[in-house]
């Protein structure tokens, strides 16, 4: 992993230039045992360290797809064989995490900039005092704040560096794509492209237009149950405008004009669009046919939830209605593939380190 060598005066200054929130919520040191280093990834030179408390996180957010809620597999007689499948997963979320910070350095995009650290401060400050937007926070309470995290399986080091992951794919997405300066007005990203890239796009193989049925598990006493009686709606609606109407009054309690509008004329999805925990969903959504609807699916992406799918068809209406959109997306699948890229190098680059024979699967939890 790249190092950086500060003398003791300009690391002085550093921190005084952020301000006063690493006072007020000071970062919590990880255990000798939480830094320890469990797998390294390396790429172009550049080492990047998979410590244990990100093992952790990794494993206890995903455990239940491998074993289904069945803890005590990873103590059985088959516990080699379900240890090999988390660990799969867990190497293929940690380079997508570390696919964003090797991407922005790429781009001379500083991952560890003064900017990028005042922004974690304040979003640290802000998660646990809250805001007047939509974050209840902890009423200024840092020891629940931490706890709150221990609940999620994570720390202080591991929450750093997922609020960092956002912020430089934020930023990666600003290069590309461009932005809209209150005082400069539009400014153009680095991707160029034609309106005939963007139709190449669109009517292509790697571009699906869809309208989906969304449920977050847990809403209703039986969320799935609730799911088969929505795409049985969907099955016996006459044409797409019914099955849009039937997504919005089974799934939408209040519906902006916006949100109606998305889920009359549908969404845009490149194959390289979303992440791995949308393979079912992406899987689905082009192997589908115009006017076929899908099985239930579901996806966990931190939040576990239930989609239905239905297909629709690509038209030339829609495309000059919703341009804006189908470049937005086009521009997405173009970062997603890149992406993508870094984090199979990232994979195939996996090396465990002696640390990780210490590891009991069976042991590991939340405290």
């Amino acid at each position: 992993m790249k190092k950086f060598l500060l003398s003791l005066v300009i690391l002085a200054m550093l921190i005084t230039a952020v301000g006063c929130r690493k006072e007020k919520y000071p970062p919590v040191k990880s255990s000798d045992e939480e830094a320890e280093v469990i797998m390294t990834l390396s790429l172009d030179g550049e080492e990047y360290e998979v410590k244990y408390e990100l093992y952790r996180a990794l494993f206890l957010s995903n455990r239940r797809s491998v074993d289904g809620g069945d803890e005590s597999v990873w103590s059985g007689s088959e516990k080699d064989a379900y240890i090999a499948c988390i660990n799969e997963t867990i190497e293929k979320k940690a380079s997508d995490i570390y696919a964003v910070l090797h991407l922005a350095e790429k781009l001379n995009i500083d991952p560890y900039s003064r900017e990028v650290e005042e922004q974690i401060d304040e979003y640290i400050r802000i998660s646990v005092e809250g805001n007047d937007a939509d974050v209840i926070g902890f009423g200024g309470d840092y020891d629940a704040y931490l706890a709150s995290l221990a609940e999620q399986g994570l720390n202080y080091s591991v929450q750093e560096l997922l609020i960092r992951y956002s912020i430089l794919l934020e930023r990666i997405n600003e290069y590309y794509k461009g932005i809209e300066d209150e005082a400069l007005g539009a400014i153009a990203g680095e991707y160029e492209y034609s309106e005939e890239d963007v139709r190449a796009y669109y009517f292509g193989d790697g571009c699906a237009r869809l309208l989906h049925a969304y449920i977050q598990d847990g809403v209703s006493p039986d969320t799935y149950a609730k799911m088969g009686r929505i795409r049985e709606g969907m099955l016996a609606a006459d044409g797409e405008l019914a099955v849009a109407l039937c997504i919005i009054n089974n799934t939408s309690v209040t519906p902006t004009d916006l949100i109606k509008d998305r889920q009359l004329t549908g969404i845009i999805v490149g194959k390289n669009t979303l992440s791995e925990d949308y393979t079912d969903y992406t899987d689905a959504a082009f192997s589908l046919l115009p006017r076929e609807i899908s099985e239930i699916i579901t996806v966990n992406d931190g939040v576990k939830g239930y989609y239905i799918i239905y297909k629709l068809d690509k038209t030339e209406e829609h495309l000059e209605r919703c341009y804006g959109d189908i470049v937005s997306s086009y521009l997405d699948d173009l970062i997603g593939g890149e992406l993508l890229s870094i984090a199979d190098d990232l994979v195939n680059s996996a090396e465990y380190e002696n640390s990780y024979s210490k590891i009991n699967h069976g042991e590991i939890n939340f405290k």
